[in-house]
């Protein structure tokens, strides 16, 4: 018989679905994610940073959900930022910086609605036929995800926000299914852009480094099914939330190893969380976006492009 330890998350047993599907498997991976939740949530301590219906939440309502407040909260532990408890109070994580300024931070999971999630039966039980990927159905759903989080921050908690704090929203698709979870998906969701650009030589000359060349064709809006368009500006030109200061986005390969599906490659890049900043929102403080991937804008003459940063501090 299984020994029971009292400082587990894993009984007694749940309403949801997946949160029983990895209580009782017996795979290496479900071993390894129960083992990696209990020692996040006990043994580190992070409980105290995490609503007091977490537990319960997991057990029944939305087990990936917190599963990913789990996995943000481990981030901001592990690059030594001092988490703040916020008691149910404002957005799900508060960070105190040096000169006392704070950083708030609502997470979401991006999840497929019908539409896609019949796309993707389609294509399982295609027997492997070629299907044209669903970017526009899943950068949907991205943008669905971030614009209702920036709503409810603008109504429930502008009051709690001082003029001198900021405001980020912390995002994920990593769930096995039907959504999409790298970072090229969600770019195109937040900018005006589409598809990617080659460019190659026809004589043989080297394209010149120095001169600036589009990346991207642009796409600045999506076309639902029913034919509405939605803009593709969350985070440029980023007015209309001017309020949201940044993005955090993690493709949590790590956590999809440890759902058995794994993702496109595992590396920091695809662990370690990204730090989008919007054009319109305040400067990021550097003590914070130091410790992860940050991209921020740079106007270059007629065009803007985003620079990647790459961490600069050290786990603990």
């Amino acid at each position: 018989m299984q020994e029971i330890s009292h400082s587990t998350v894993w009984f007694p047993d749940g309403k949801d679905k997946y949160f029983e599907h990895y209580r009782l498997s017996s795979s290496v991976t479900s071993v390894d994610l129960r083992r990696w939740v209990d020692e996040a949530y006990f043994d580190k301590g992070l409980s105290a940073y995490l609503d007091k219906g977490f537990v319960n939440k997991l057990r029944n309502e939305d087990f990936y959900g917190r599963l990913w407040e789990l996995e943000l909260a481990e981030w901001l532990m592990l690059v030594g930022l001092k988490m703040i408890p916020t008691n149910g109070s404002g957005p799900d994580f508060c960070i105190e910086l040096t000169n006392g300024s704070k950083v708030w931070i609502e997470a979401t999971l991006s999840r497929p609605d019908v539409e896609l999630e019949q796309i993707w039966k389609d294509a399982m039980a295609s027997n492997g036929k070629l299907y044209n990927t669903p970017r526009d159905e899943t950068g949907l759903r991205y943008a669905t995800s971030l614009v209702a989080k920036a709503e409810k921050i603008s109504s429930k908690y502008s009051d709690l926000i001082s003029p001198d704090d900021y405001v980020l929203i912390a995002v994920s698709a990593f769930p096995p299914g039907a959504m999409r979870s790298d970072i090229d998906m969600f770019m195109r969701a937040v900018l005006p852009i589409d598809n990617p650009v080659v460019y190659f030589s026809l004589d043989d000359i080297s394209l010149d480094e120095k001169a600036n060349h589009p990346t991207h064709t642009v796409g600045a809006e999506f076309t639902k099914k029913s034919g509405v368009k939605v803009k593709k500006e969350f985070l440029y030109p980023g007015q209309h939330f001017s309020f949201i200061d940044g993005v955090i986005f993690s493709e949590a390969s790590n956590l999809q190893e440890l759902l058995g599906v794994g993702s496109g490659r595992f590396d920091d890049t695809t662990n370690r969380p990204h730090v989008f900043a919007n054009y319109a929102g305040k400067e990021l403080p550097r003590e914070f976006t130091d410790n992860f991937y940050f991209h921020k804008f740079v106007d270059k003459e007629a065009l803007v492009g985003l620079e990647m940063q790459e961490p600069i501090a050290d786990l603990l």
